[in-house]
């Protein structure tokens, strides 16, 4: 058996497909509202079945990092680890990670930092060194750094990766499960959003060998770049939280809960 447990708040476009999926397959699904008050020790499990089952827990980054300080959940949720960190795609990847040429600088020194590392342009790609939202990953030059900081309350003693702005040619999203690439999408060409579901093996080769480095079999989402340089390593995101693009969602979860009941 396998329960999921699904947000049900402003989240509709990535777990609608997931709720598709259960009523489809006859899967029982626990949802609920992302709200203050929520505890996911005092939900009722036992209506479906109890919490010795496997479970798969899916929702916005809030919603799983609540859910894995939960004694009830949190042997479920996979989210905290170096795997989710720039530096250590700096350590396994070498200048095959996009940003190989960055720097972790402390949040509350960027705005010096740009004044003094780089280039003339003065935009730099800035990004959390572990991927939890605290801000968004993107090109800033120094003026929309200091606003968005204060907007999303970074704190100032966040790391953060600076690097130079990349050229990139196409990126890429593939979903990792017991080590094995299940599934990718292409979600932009040459910086337009652009969704093909992808089925080149040679694609499937390239994530599978980047995969290869990330030593673990946990499932996790693996996005990566086409560079005029070769494909680079973007970042890795918990699955928990990750959109879908173009992939064949039903394919993912099935995996998924193949590798779920298997951890039980």
């Amino acid at each position: 058996m396998t329960l999921f447990v699904l947000q049900n708040n402003r989240m509709e476009h990535l777990v609608y497909p997931v709720l598709d999926f259960c009523k489809a397959n006859g899967f029982q699904f626990l949802d609920r509202s992302m709200t203050d008050e929520l505890d996911f020790d005092k939900l009722d499990y036992l209506e479906f079945g109890g919490t010795e089952q496997a479970m798969i827990v899916y929702g916005s980054v809030g919603w799983c990092i609540r859910a894995s300080e939960s004694e009830a959940l949190g042997q479920y949720v996979w989210n905290h680890t170096e795997v989710f960190e720039a530096d250590y795609w700096l350590k396994r990847l070498g200048e095959n990670y996009l940003n190989h040429d960055g720097v972790l600088v402390r949040a509350d020194l960027v705005a010096e930092a740009i004044d003094s590392i780089y280039h003339l342009s003065g935009k730099y790609h800035l990004r959390p060194n572990n991927e939890d939202k605290a801000f968004l990953g993107a090109v800033y030059d120094k003026e929309s750094w200091l606003k968005h900081k204060e907007e999303r309350n970074v704190k100032d003693w966040l790391k953060v990766m600076m690097s130079p702005v990349k050229k990139i040619n196409a990126e890429y999203r593939s979903w990792v499960i017991d080590g094995r690439i299940v599934e990718i999408s292409q979600y932009r060409l040459n910086d337009v959003h652009d969704r093909q579901h992808i089925v080149d093996p040679a694609l499937f080769a390239v994530a599978q060998g980047l995969a290869e480095q990330m030593h673990t079999d946990h499932p996790y989402v693996l996005d990566f770049a086409a560079t005029d340089d070769g494909y680079k390593l973007i970042e890795t995101n918990p699955l928990h939280a990750s959109g879908w693009y173009a992939a064949d969602v039903a394919n993912v979860l099935n995996e998924w809960i193949k590798y779920a009941n298997k951890q039980r």
